[in-house]
């Protein structure tokens, strides 16, 4: 489906898999956009980040570089180099590519930051400290700038300053965790809007490979569960289906689509206690559902309940008037064996 999407939508697809850590699935829509574009300096950026994630320091510095030959004003790529060198402890290269960086972008917290770490490694204490100073305005939004500080008036022997910002590090990691927790929701959502989308065009094979990418990262997401077992049930891959319905009902058990879900599963499997057992506990939440009521009717028909399945398909009925399946159902259980006026 990727071939489909715009250049844009490319970029957002490729930052989505990098946020998620898909590295694979990045690679490949980096790949797409170096057919359509190949002199797009950012995406040799991009595939130095990926590499770098998986540990092949070479190719990722390589990739830099790269970057860098084809737009040497690219601040970001000055930084990414820098990380790379400190990974190999090549802190004289890793302090002049940050400068570099700076000279760019001067005013950048997180090159700031990342400076004064490099000069503490050097035992550039006062260096450090200078750089890191000038970082602390935007530590509430990057919180390794306080650790930083506490570090460097350590070696300093100034402890009072050192557990300040140790404090001020611990209160704002927490503050941190919640906006990465909010970012991964996000990416999350995103590709579920995606799947809708594919689900929308007729393309299910596309939307079932979105939310199946969704679960790989958090295998509790719901609605990813649930769109899966929707598509499985529609397609009576039942082995495929169960697993999904069981992780929903483990999430939320006191859903009533989840529960609905269930007994049309266990309908289809032929057992209709189970079924009745679920399609019971979706009515207590949401007795309005007029193919749940059909549903149930059905169930109670299966174990010899007329009057129940009679009490369910006239509810049905009277839910969505112009089912004419409905209507049928009635028919059939109904005395008269014609619809109530």
């Amino acid at each position: 489906f990727a071939n489909q999407l715009s250049t844009a939508g490319l970029w957002q697809l490729s930052d989505i898999y990098y946020r998620l850590q898909r590295t694979d699935g990045a690679l490949r829509t980096l790949e797409l956009l170096s057919q359509r574009d190949p002199k797009d300096p950012n995406i040799d950026l991009r595939r130095g980040q990926i590499y770098k994630l998986i540990g092949n320091l070479d190719l990722a510095e390589r990739s830099f570089k790269k970057n860098l030959e084809a737009s040497p004003h690219n601040a970001p790529a000055y930084f990414e180099l820098a990380r790379l060198w400190e990974q190999r402890n090549e802190m004289a290269a890793a302090k002049s590519a940050l400068l570099e960086a700076l000279r760019q972008d001067g005013n950048n917290p997180e090159y700031l930051r990342e400076l004064g770490s490099v000069c503490l490694a050097l035992s550039e204490v006062d260096e450090a400290i200078s750089y890191l100073t000038r970082a602390e305005p935007a530590a509430s939004n990057f919180p390794e700038i306080y650790y930083t500080l506490a570090q460097a008036y350590q070696r300093k022997g100034d402890r009072a300053k050192a557990a300040t910002y140790l404090n001020l590090q611990k209160v704002h990691e927490i503050n941190s965790s919640r906006r990465k927790k909010e970012i991964q929701e996000q990416a999350e959502l995103t590709l579920i809007t995606l799947g809708e989308e594919k689900l929308d065009q007729g393309n299910r094979a596309e939307a079932r490979a979105l939310f199946e990418q969704v679960l790989q990262t958090n295998p509790d997401n719901w609605h990813a569960n649930e769109y899966l077992a929707k598509i499985f049930l529609s397609t009576e891959e039942w082995q495929l289906a169960e697993p999904r319905l069981e992780k929903m009902e483990q999430i939320v058990p006191e859903s009533a689509e989840g529960n609905f879900l269930s007994a049309y599963y266990w309908y289809h499997r032929q057992n209709f206690q189970r079924a009745r057992t679920y399609a019971e506990r979706a009515k207590t939440v949401q007795p309005g559902d007029a193919e749940l009521r059909n549903l149930l009717g059905n169930v109670y028909l299966k174990l010899s309940q007329p009057d129940k399945a009679l009490e369910e398909y006239s509810a049905a009925v009277r839910l969505a008037p112009s089912r004419t399946d409905f209507q049928a159902n009635l028919r059939a259980v109904s005395p008269q064996n014609s619809l109530p006026k």
